[in-house]
């Protein structure tokens, strides 16, 4: 890790990093994903096969083939059940079980059922999820906002739907923006 001036400040000595959140960053040892902190001390243990970043107070984790959460003490907030997990956004995570995707919310309750072929994390309120091979935009209570009618949708980690502006869409082999609907007159 280097910080802004270019120096490092953790010396190279992982198999795999993810970036800093929330105060730690998830690194990969030999005997798995940990999370240590900007001092390069191990906060939590070498354990994880598999880990996302930290996103409102909770990681999503991966052990003998389930996803569920840890806090930052190492603690399982959210049990080990998913067949994917991602980050909260929102207060709410994108699950998968199955091959479906649903989102629960920070106490692991399914919140919107897995429905879904693909789904994103919410952003202003939607996100955007595929049905039937067609991409729509949903509200938190699993309700489209947006029907399902587009071919494509460009999500770029750094440019999440409605974030930064208007989403991307795809019809007809020809690209375009909509704006969301519960901020377009703000």
């Amino acid at each position: 890790y280097i910080n802004k001036e270019g120096q490092i400040i953790i010396e190279p000595q992982y198999n795999d990093a993810l970036p800093f959140s929330e105060g730690l960053a998830a690194v990969k040892k030999d005997k798995g994903w940990c999370f240590i902190d900007s001092q390069d001390k191990l906060i939590i243990e070498p354990q994880f096969d598999d880990v996302q970043s930290f996103s409102e107070g909770l990681a999503p984790v991966k052990k003998s083939g389930k996803w569920g959460c840890i806090n930052k003490e190492g603690v399982v907030e959210i049990k080990l059940q998913f067949d994917g997990l991602f980050p909260f956004s929102e207060n709410l995570a994108v699950i998968k079980i199955g091959e479906l995707w649903g989102f629960i919310d920070i106490k692991g309750n399914v919140i919107i059922n897995p429905q879904f072929e693909e789904v994103w994390d919410f952003a202003g309120g939607l996100a955007p999820v595929k049905q039937k091979g067609k991409y729509g935009f949903i509200d938190k209570r699993g309700k489209f906002i947006i029907n399902p009618q587009f071919d494509d949708y460009l999500e770029l980690d750094h440019l999440k739907s409605f974030k930064a502006g208007p989403a991307a869409v795809k019809i007809n082999g020809k690209w375009g923006y909509i704006k969301n609907p519960l901020t377009a007159g703000k």
